[in-house]
C-alpha cells in the first residue's frame, strides 16, 4: 500500500522504534507520496503496513503532529499540513514589539558555487572537497527602512541545480527546502555584536564602524542533517524590533 517495510525487522537500527517509523513516515512527506491537505490512512492500517504496534505508530504520528507536519481533525482523521504551514518553521527570530515575525522583502541577491571552506565543512558536516552554494541576499523590512544582509551557505548535493533556477534562491530556506524535497526544522541560532566594515556599511545604509547585530544559524532538516549555514547582519536602526526566543 505504501511500500512500507517491516521496521521492527531492522536489527541494525539503534534508535527507538517509533523514531524509525517516524523517519519512514517523514519520507512520505518529503517525496510527496503524502501531499499537503491529504488525509492519511488511520493508525491501525499504518501499523499493519509497518509491522509495528498501534501504540508505536500512534507515537510516531504524534511526533509528526507536534512538528506541525500533520493535523488531527476531530471526527475526520489526520491530514498533511497545508503547504503554508509546512513553510512556517520558526527560522527567523527577528520580531516586532507585538512578538510578530518581521516580513522581509528581497532587495538584491547573488549566488555562486565553490568548494567549501574548512569552516563551512564543519558547520554543514560535509567531507573535504564537497561543494556549496553561497547565497548573498540583502533584505528590507516592508514596514521600515531597516535591512538585513544574509550570507547563506547550502550543500550543493542537497540543492542540485540551484544555480540554474532563477527564482529558487530568492526563497526563504523553509520554502527552498520544500522545493528540493527537504523539510526544514527550527534553526539553532545565536546572536553577537559586530562592527560594520566598509562593504557591509554600504549594503546596509549605515556608517563604517556602526554596530550591527550578527545572527549565526545552522538549520537542519527534520532528520537532523544540516542544510543551511547562515550568517546575517542586521541594521540596528530597527525601531521597535528585537530578537526573541533565540534557539
Amino acid at each position: 500500500m505504501h511500500n512500507a517495510k517491516n521496521v521492527a525487522a531492522n536489527i541494525f537500527e539503534t534508535r527507538p522504534l517509533y523514531l524509525q517509523v517516524h523517519g519512514r513516515l517523514l519520507g512520505f512527506l518529503t517525496d510527496a507520496t503524502w501531499k499537503p491537505g491529504q488525509m492519511i490512512p488511520n493508525e491501525i492500517e499504518l501499523a499493519r503496513d509497518f509491522g509495528v504496534s498501534v501504540g508505536t505508530m500512534r507515537k510516531a504520528l504524534q511526533t509528526l503532529t507536534d512538528q506541525g507536519l500533520l493535523v488531527r481533525r476531530q471526527g475526520r482523521g489526520t491530514f498533511v499540513a497545508q503547504a503554508q504551514a509546512l513553510d512556517a518553521a520558526p527560522l527567523d527570530n527577528v520580531r516586532n514589539a507585538r512578538d510578530e515575525p518581521l516580513q522581509w522583502q528581497l532587495q538584491s541577491s547573488q549566488l555562486d558555487a565553490a568548494v567549501a571552506t574548512d569552516h563551512e565543512l564543519s558547520a554543514l558536516e560535509l567531507s573535504e572537497g564537497e561543494r556549496v552554494f553561497r547565497l548573498q541576499r540583502v533584505l528590507r523590512n516592508s514596514a521600515t527602512t531597516s535591512t538585513m544582509l544574509e550570507h547563506c551557505v547550502l550543500p550543493e548535493k542537497r540543492f542540485a541545480g540551484l544555480d540554474s533556477d532563477s527564482e529558487a534562491h530568492k526563497l526563504p530556506v523553509g520554502q527552498l527546502g520544500r522545493r528540493y524535497g527537504i523539510l526544514v526544522g527550527p534553526g539553532a541560532e545565536h546572536v553577537e555584536m559586530h562592527i560594520a566594515d566598509t562593504r557591509e556599511a554600504a549594503l546596509l545604509d549605515v556608517t563604517r564602524g556602526d554596530a550591527l547585530l550578527k545572527l549565526v544559524r545552522i538549520a537542519r532538516s527534520l532528520d537532523g542533517v544540516p542544510v543551511e549555514f547562515r550568517v546575517a547582519f542586521c541594521n540596528l536602526r530597527m525601531g521597535s524590533t528585537y530578537l526573541n526566543r533565540i534557539r
